[in-house]
């Protein structure tokens, strides 16, 4: 004969959990501090002027990127 124990009764109400446990308010909360976090590092962001470094260089005058995706431009990129 196999005995199992018994768990114990929990007192109170049932629903002890958070409103916000596993909810889509919570999903929407985390969601909006995700948000507001990233706005609030890249902000200063917006204030600082375009910088063209190296753009002509390689990619608007470089013949491997004109020629599109070709084994000999993939063996270019990785040499």
């Amino acid at each position: 004969m196999v005995t199992v124990a018994r768990q114990p009764k929990l007192t109170g109400s049932s629903n002890t959990r958070s409103v916000l446990a596993d909810s889509p308010a919570r999903f929407l909360l985390l969601s909006f501090v995700l948000i507001v976090a990233v706005l609030a590092v890249y902000w200063p962001v917006h204030t600082h002027p375009f910088m063209p470094a190296d753009d002509n260089f390689y990619v608007v005058d470089n013949v491997y990127t004109h020629q599109g995706l070709r084994w000999v431009t993939v063996k270019w990129a990785f040499t």
